[in-house]
């Protein structure tokens, strides 16, 4: 008997998780079709013994909550009603970045694809705003009947994606969305990898600190190199003039000397005595032109006196 009521006991439990888990779904389900689907990107239940707690992420919380929270006191009555839930509570969180939300680039793709553009293009432009918004890794696949009537899929990627152990749990983000055409539907899964492991992290950090040593060390080498390029110059410098004007005078010819010049160089090799000489020489000449001058100036002072005398 007791293992009877032992089974019957967790046979109960295992239908009140079942139970809990259908009216989470439906619950979510009914929140994303009142409120939309591309406005909104997670809706959280969580059940205590006191209360529920509903908390809904959007893009657009203004929308959601309403003019003096009319939306959401709308939405807690429709909930009671349906689902007969006491004591509930909801909280609306805002998104910072939405193109690090897999769920509302989802959601923006079946929108486009709705729409009748170009799954490529469509795909192509979200990844870049994703990458440049700062994820680490994206991948995005688009199955079903694209163009043509046979269906095929499609698989755009760019980053770092881990896909399995851990990491692929803890740090990428995953949602898959039914996009309906008139050719049939179309199935789009956007996997985002946000925050890398701390051990890759690690990894990542000393590579990059491996790659600015390098760029110092190269740096460095080179200003050491062009430092002694400079001396080698500075040293080498009086050397090369040297030879320049060396070079110079072997170039330039000879200049004709005059016969003037030629003379003059002889002048030089009289001896000391010689021009001793010269140097007495030459006042003795001084005083026999003095002395003659005198002797010209009295004869013609006599001259006068003479031919006064006769004419009187």
């Amino acid at each position: 008997m007791r293992r009877f009521i032992n089974k019957l006991t967790d046979t109960m439990i295992e239908l009140n998780f079942i139970k809990d888990g259908i009216q989470r779904e439906e619950m979510n389900r009914f929140i994303t079709k009142e409120l939309g689907e591309g406005q909104i990107s997670q809706c959280v239940i969580k059940k205590t013994p006191l209360y529920t707690h509903i908390l809904i992420y959007t893009q657009r919380p203004s929308r959601v909550v309403g003019f003096k929270g009319s939306k959401l006191m709308q939405l807690k009555e429709t909930i009671n009603e349906k689902f007969k839930i006491k004591n509930l509570k909801m909280d609306v969180y805002g998104i910072d970045n939405p193109y690090l939300d897999a769920s509302l680039m989802a959601n923006f793709i079946a929108r486009s694809l709705e729409q009748g553009k170009k799954h490529k293009r469509v795909v192509s432009f979200i990844i870049d705003k994703i990458m440049s918004s700062g994820a680490i890794g994206v991948e995005i696949n688009v199955t079903g009947k694209i163009s043509g009537s046979r269906s095929r899929g499609d698989k755009f990627y760019r980053g770092y994606l881990k896909k399995c152990g851990d990491p692929a749990k803890t740090c990428v983000e995953k949602k898959k969305v039914l996009a309906v055409l008139k050719q049939g539907a179309i199935g789009i899964k956007v996997i985002i990898m946000k925050v890398m492991p701390d051990v890759m992290q690690l990894e990542r950090n000393i590579n990059v600190l491996e790659t600015q040593l390098k760029k110092e060390m190269a740096e460095h080498e080179k200003k050491c190199k062009a430092e002694e390029d400079a001396k080698s110059k500075e040293a080498t410098k009086p050397e090369a003039q040297v030879k320049e004007k060396e070079e110079e005078t072997k170039e330039k010819p000879e200049a004709p000397v005059k016969e003037e010049e030629k003379k003059e160089p002889a002048k030089t090799t009289e001896t000391k005595e010689e021009v001793k000489s010269e140097k007495q020489e030459v006042p003795k000449e001084k005083a026999k032109k003095e002395e003659k001058e005198e002797d010209t100036g009295v004869k013609k002072a006599e001259d006068k006196k003479e031919t006064t005398k006769k004419d009187i």
